[in-house]
């Protein structure tokens, strides 16, 4: 509909519409595409906030999120919500967070095994 709205408008108005238009329109492009980066930056964050509160339960780190520029702060790195290295770095996180918890389990099976561990 917006579509046809510019076309209608380029080919039937004066010349100076046509001229604003045609000028507009990259603007206007340009604000929908950043726009709709924004709005899936920000359905990452909401998505990634339980992920993160899992992190924070299992690891003890404290994560914070700062809304003003959408970054998420950890102790030792700081994440851009807008770029996939977020999810990546996330990822990776809980993924080490789970192989860190599956070695963890090992070893008291291990130690279980040996017969050196007293369960309470």
């Amino acid at each position: 509909m917006f579509a046809v709205s510019i076309s209608i408008s380029i080919s039937t108005g004066p010349c100076i519409y046509r001229i604003c238009i045609l000028l507009l329109t990259p603007l206007i492009l340009y604000l929908y595409y950043s726009v709709s980066v924004f709005m899936y930056a920000s359905h990452i964050v909401t998505q990634m906030k339980s992920e993160i509160r899992g992190l924070i339960k299992q690891d003890q780190q404290i994560i914070t999120i700062n809304h003003s520029y959408n970054n998420v702060y950890t102790k030792k790195y700081v994440y851009h919500v807008s770029s996939s290295i977020f999810v990546i770095e996330i990822l990776r996180l809980h993924h080490q967070s789970r192989k860190e918890e599956l070695t963890v389990k090992d070893k008291i099976k291990k130690k279980k095994e040996k017969g050196m561990m007293t369960i309470f």
